[in-house]
C-alpha cells in the first residue's frame, strides 16, 4: 500500500468541492488517505475513527465524490451450501 496520497487541486479547490459542510470535505480527505492503491476504503471504520458526522458522508454520496459499493451479493463456498 502506497505511503503518498495526491488530491487533485481541480477537484478540492471547485466550488462544488467548497460548498460542502467543512465535515464533509475534512472526511474526504481521511477517506483519500485511508484509501488502497485502488481507491476503495471502509468508510465505517473512518468514521468512527475521525468521529465524523454520519451525514457527512451521506453529503459525499449525493454530491457524487464518493461510489458506493454495490450491494454485497451472497456467496456459496463449495461444501457449505445449505442443506
Amino acid at each position: 500500500m502506497a505511503e503518498r496520497r495526491m488530491f487533485a487541486r481541480s477537484i478540492v479547490g471547485s466550488s462544488r468541492f467548497l460548498s460542502l459542510s467543512p465535515g464533509a470535505r475534512l472526511l474526504y480527505y481521511d477517506l483519500g488517505m485511508a484509501a488502497d492503491d485502488d481507491g476503495c476504503v471502509e468508510a465505517l471504520a473512518v468514521l468512527r475513527m475521525t468521529e465524523a458526522p454520519a451525514d457527512a458522508l451521506e453529503e459525499l454520496t449525493q454530491a457524487d465524490f464518493l461510489t458506493p459499493p454495490p450491494p454485497r451479493q451472497g456467496v456459496l463456498y463449495p461444501g457449505l451450501e445449505p442443506q
